[in-house]
């Protein structure tokens, strides 16, 4: 059932409400276009990383980069919305009119994004491509048809901390080709109403034989094994490099620039944060718009959570 716009215009502003329907029409003109909406298909056995912001995405990314074979660069941002030339030219440190050619010369968007990822690879030196870009799990059912030999790794982490992290993201954004900086302060409640969404949206094709999960938890306390599982589904060997600090994996400052620690150490810090930082009636919006994937996904086994104390900062 849909909310009436007087409701959703009362509950976070006028503002923000056209903004959101902005992007609501952009993304179903996205959605409809021959240029996304295609039949084609690509052969490439590619690697196509997902999840809802602030879930570690970039962090698998950082980890899967460094195998000798795949090369996966910042984010496209191009599978589930428009091609932005500048911010790929930008991001890839390429010319602009290279990257309006050569989507010019591109059917559809599968054909863009394998002939683009194709020459970064080449240009790595490596022979697999990977995508990331968190946003792409809006519309796997899609991609899983358009790319039937690639692999889809959908990330997930624990709904009540990615929430956390999401209020006061993005801290950096592109403003006529440059960084400024942002000052944003979500209403727990649209990070929680995303999560979800994201979250649900990935568990549709669950159990499908081209996607496994990966929680971020377990890739932070038990790395070795956790990459060691996901070689083996994407049929890789092993190697130690994908362990190591960073060392040139990054192709382009920009697509890093809302997560600057993405290649540092990680730690366990994060975890359990919502425990500091989410109040008792924050928590309860946060389980009543996304409690039931909290318990799906073994997070908590029912709600007591939102009464527990909360911890000092």
């Amino acid at each position: 059932m849909s909310v009436p716009m007087t409701e959703v215009v009362s509950k976070i502003g006028l503002r923000k409400s056209v903004r959101l329907s902005r992007l609501e029409l952009k993304q179903n003109f996205v959605n409809t276009q021959p240029f996304h909406d295609t039949n084609d298909q690509s052969d490439d056995r590619c690697i196509i990383i997902c999840g809802s912001p602030r879930s570690g995405t970039t962090l698998f990314r950082e980890h899967i980069a460094r195998h000798p074979n795949i090369a996966c660069g910042p984010e496209l941002n191009c599978l589930t919305d428009m091609v932005n030339p500048k911010r790929l030219a930008m991001d890839y440190q390429l010319p602009v009119e290279d990257v309006r050619r050569l989507l010019h010369e591109s059917t559809s968007i599968v054909r863009f994004v394998e002939k683009f990822c194709r020459d970064y690879c080449e240009k790595q030196g490596k022979t697999r491509w990977a995508e990331k870009t968190p946003a792409n799990v809006r519309q796997l059912p899609r991609l899983i048809h358009q790319f039937p030999k690639g692999r889809f790794v959908h990330v997930i982490r624990d709904g009540r901390d990615a929430v956390c992290s999401l209020r006061n993201h993005p801290k950096v954004s592109i403003r006529k080709g440059k960084p400024v900086n942002r000052n944003v302060n979500n209403p727990i409640s649209r990070c929680a109403t995303i999560w979800a969404d994201r979250v649900g949206r990935g568990l549709q094709v669950r159990g499908h034989p081209q996607v496994v999960e990966v929680k971020y938890e377990n890739l932070v306390t038990d790395a070795e094994n956790e990459l060691r599982r996901l070689c083996e589904f994407l049929e890789e060997d092993f190697d130690p490099a994908m362990l190591e600090g960073s060392g040139g994996a990054r192709a382009g400052q920009s697509g890093f620039m809302n997560n600057e620690m993405a290649a540092a150490k990680v730690h366990t810090k994060s975890f359990g944060r919502w425990r500091r930082d989410l109040t008792i009636s924050e928590r309860k919006d946060v389980a009543r718009l996304g409690g039931a994937f909290l318990k799906i996904l073994g997070y908590a086994e029912d709600d007591s959570w939102i009464d527990e104390p909360v911890e000092s900062r």
